[in-house]
């Protein structure tokens, strides 16, 4: 007697095909936005442009794994307006977050910002995206504050709080001005101070019962004028 395979005609419901099809979409062709990791940062002094990985890969149905592809070259987009600019340095191993277009933005990325003409049969794809900074998980995170203003770095925490206390702790702060000036009822230094140059410091106040209204220091600190 002749022996016959099993085989499986089930029909597919319209419904199931559309899910099919929309999963794979969504999957394969649709990018909206990803964490993922920086790999390379060689040109992002000369390019503004950085290799990321994402983090998330893929798992099909038969429990295939598809690792991540590394992307080269993928633009980061920083603050700026109005002739400011907010410049943050980036690392190998900083988690940071894709975005991604609906339109094909690999020849604005190579012009100077003027005006595109996108092409309709062309469609976005995996490398029409640009990177912003930063990205975390609940476990690891960067401990905000439900109140204050937070700028961290390695050596130097700036704070500001609600009232109006700025708090800069570092471990050497530099001021280059033309001019520079100090507009505060109460000026405080809890540690030694050095003149580099001849300063001329004009108050108006009363030690040990005397007038006081300038003091001139040279650079060594030693007084060159009494007080007067």
């Amino acid at each position: 007697m002749a022996k016959y395979r099993s085989v499986d005609f089930s029909i597919q419901t319209a419904a199931e095909i559309m899910q099919k099809q929309f999963t794979d979409f969504t999957r394969e062709d649709l990018y909206i936005g990803i964490p993922a990791t920086v790999v390379g940062v060689k040109d992002y002094e000369t390019q503004q442009v950085v290799d990321v990985k994402p983090v998330i890969n893929d798992v099909y149905e038969d429990e295939n794994l598809v690792q991540a592809v590394t992307l080269r070259s993928i633009f980061v987009k920083l603050q700026q307006g109005g002739g400011f600019s907010f410049k943050l340095p980036i690392a190998v191993g900083d988690l940071v977050t894709l975005h991604y277009c609906h339109r094909d933005i690999s020849t604005f990325l190579d012009g100077k910002g003027e005006d595109q003409d996108a092409n309709i049969s062309l469609v976005a794809d995996i490398r029409d995206c640009y990177v912003t900074h930063g990205f975390g998980t609940r476990q690891v995170n960067q401990k905000p504050s439900l109140t204050d203003l937070i700028i961290e770095g390695p050596e130097t925490t700036i704070v500001i709080q609600p009232d109006g206390t700025l708090t800069t702790t570092t471990k050497k702060a530099i001021i280059k001005a033309d001019e520079y000036e100090v507009d505060a009822a109460l000026t405080t230094f809890k540690q030694d101070v050095i003149f580099e140059k001849s300063v001329t410091i004009a108050v108006e106040a009363t030690i040990a019962g005397k007038p006081f209204t300038t003091h001139t220091h040279l650079a060594s600190g030693t007084p060159t004028s009494p007080p007067q």
